[in-house]
């Protein structure tokens, strides 16, 4: 959520908060240390899944 927010010499006002984005409920997230960027897990588009890879220096061998 942000608001607008709007200072005065005396005075601290809002705005009404409004929706950044959409989250899948109950999902956690990080929000960067300078408050630019989230890291939000979300499942991947293809249906193939996730693939990993545990012995990818043997695919290196003979290359140049």
């Amino acid at each position: 959520m942000a608001a607008p927010i709007q200072l005065t010499e005396t005075s601290v006002e809002s705005g009404a908060p409004q929706a950044l984005f959409e989250v899948p409920t109950n999902t956690r997230f990080q929000v960067s240390r300078d408050g630019q960027r989230f890291l939000i897990p979300l499942p991947a588009d293809n249906s193939d899944g996730l693939t990993i890879d545990t012995d990818w220096r043997a695919g290196l061998a003979g290359r140049k």
